[in-house]
């Protein structure tokens, strides 16, 4: 993987660079394991994964993919 093909984000108050093609899901996954969103459905139909984006817009965690410079909490 190349070095643009990673974006750095914050989960809840954690700096990580995560790689581009990944969901806000497996971000916070790999971030805290134990504490990450719930894993449902998958596909954004039961919201479960809910996590809120830049302190305000929520969203669902298993569809969104990161977006550099984004900071999520769950």
């Amino acid at each position: 993987m190349e070095e643009n093909d990673e974006v750095r984000i914050g989960i809840n108050a954690q700096e990580l660079t995560v790689p581009s093609d990944i969901s806000v899901l497996m971000a916070c996954m790999s971030a805290d394991p134990e504490a990450a969103p719930d894993v449902i459905c998958g596909m954004g139909s039961c919201y479960a994964c809910v996590v809120t984006r830049n302190g305000s817009e929520r969203l669902r965690s298993c569809i969104t993919p990161v977006r550099n410079g984004d900071s999520y909490e769950f």
